[in-house]
């Protein structure tokens, strides 16, 4: 993750990536609490996502890409239009991006640049 002016603050991404056009990865609208009431996931039974996220209770620095199948979220929440976060295998992860795969059969997980937190390959 790229650091801010003093070198020791991250700048996390602020702007989503969308996906290629005509890309399986579908950006998924999470800056509304519409998500999780127009169920995002139960609708969306065994499908792939990925997202931008840390653990509770760490640092923007440990911000990663995770895959996941549906099927292992606890449940999703959301306290604001821009506080997210989900229980994934019982750990509570607050994310920014969510990305859903909309292909067949489990996709790769997409390549980061690390210094960016830009997604450099999707991996299609």
């Amino acid at each position: 993750m790229k650091t801010g002016g003093n070198g020791n603050k991250p700048e996390p991404p602020y702007n989503p990536q969308q996906p290629p056009e005509n890309s399986s990865w579908k950006l998924i609208d999470t800056n509304t609490s519409n998500w999780i009431s127009n169920n995002e996931f139960p609708s969306n039974k065994n499908k792939w996502y990925i997202m931008f996220a840390i653990l509770e209770n760490e640092s923007l620095l440990d911000l990663r890409l995770i895959k996941f199948k549906n099927d292992d979220i606890n449940k999703p929440q959301s306290l604001d239009d821009k506080s997210n976060f989900i229980f994934l295998n019982n750990k509570k992860y607050w994310f920014s991006w969510l990305y859903r795969w909309d292909g067949t059969n489990e996709p790769e997980t997409p390549t980061v640049d690390k210094d960016t937190s830009k997604i450099t390959n999707w991996k299609e």
